[in-house]
């Protein structure tokens, strides 16, 4: 009895206690951290996948007109920025495939190449089906975004001597090019903002 009431009894117990404490979290720790990673990946992947769909829905949108403007739609900025998009959807399909397959570290490294613009070494494993896309996409998007103002610029000239020298209506069916022109101006402009500023 007189073994339960001297002090060091619960400060033993105490300090068990905290062990135990202290092992569970150890054992815990890196599942949840693991699994904090795999989020931030995955939503890095996904912010990736986003911008190329954006980007390529833009150069859809100026697509429409190709019929109009020939000249615009064969020069080689059109097939420059053409080059560049699938080049970044074959980097998408690969990262989703990477990810689809479990491996996160190889999508990790891919995606920190591609949006960090860094070379890393063990980019050299995953680059089998990219070797020649790998050095073009440094600065991707900053590249993406100057081949569609050339390609806008383009296409307003053009627009611009078209109307002056035909004054016919344009189709019904879809948007003046000079309207299409500016709402993707306008969204190139505050995308770039939002890129400088965050």
């Amino acid at each position: 009895m007189q073994i339960l009431s001297t002090p060091w009894i619960p400060i033993a117990l105490a300090f068990v206690a905290g062990m135990a404490t202290l092992l569970v979290f150890r054992m815990l720790w890196p599942a949840l951290t693991r699994h904090r990673t795999d989020r931030a990946l995955t939503q890095r992947a996904a912010w990736f996948h986003d911008r190329v769909v954006g980007f390529r829905e833009q150069a859809t949108t100026l697509d429409q007109h190709s019929n109009e403007y020939v000249a615009v739609f064969s020069d080689d900025h059109w097939s420059s920025l053409m080059k560049m998009l699938n080049q970044l959807e074959t980097v998408d399909r690969q990262i989703q495939r990477l990810l689809q397959g479990g491996r996160t570290e190889d999508a990790r490294t891919l995606l920190g190449y591609i949006c960090d613009s860094r070379r890393n070494s063990s980019m050299e494993q995953l680059s089998a089906g990219l070797d020649e896309v790998a050095q073009e996409l440094l600065n991707w998007e900053q590249t993406v975004h100057a081949m569609l103002r050339r390609v806008i610029s383009n296409l307003e000239t053009a627009t611009v001597t078209t109307e002056r020298i035909s004054s016919t209506a344009s189709q019904k069916r879809k948007q003046p090019t000079l309207v299409t022109l500016a709402d993707i101006k306008k969204k190139l402009l505050e995308d770039e903002s939002f890129i400088t500023d965050g």
